[in-house]
């Protein structure tokens, strides 16, 4: 995992308070950023308090918070575009 700050990730990322940094990664090829990499943050209070630390509205994104109010499991992501290859 990746030392990325939480100051500069999205507010959808999983966070290790303690060092203050993001459990994501970044595919670098030939000096090229591929992807990234996150686990997300699946619990709903977590998500919700990080949202507010970032400044985001919590009635502009309900529909993604409602995804997470009964419960999700641990997941992550990541984005490959083509143009990226």
């Amino acid at each position: 995992m990746s030392d990325c700050p939480i100051a500069k990730c999205h507010f959808y990322r999983q966070c290790d308070r303690r060092h203050e940094v993001t459990k994501s990664f970044d595919l670098i090829f030939k000096g090229i950023q591929i992807t990234t990499v996150a686990l997300r943050e699946y619990r709903y209070d977590v998500l919700n308090e990080q949202a507010v630390e970032k400044g985001v509205d919590l009635a502009s994104i309900t529909h993604y918070l409602d995804n997470f109010r009964y419960g999700c499991a641990p997941h992550g992501d990541f984005g490959l575009g083509v143009e990226r290859l």
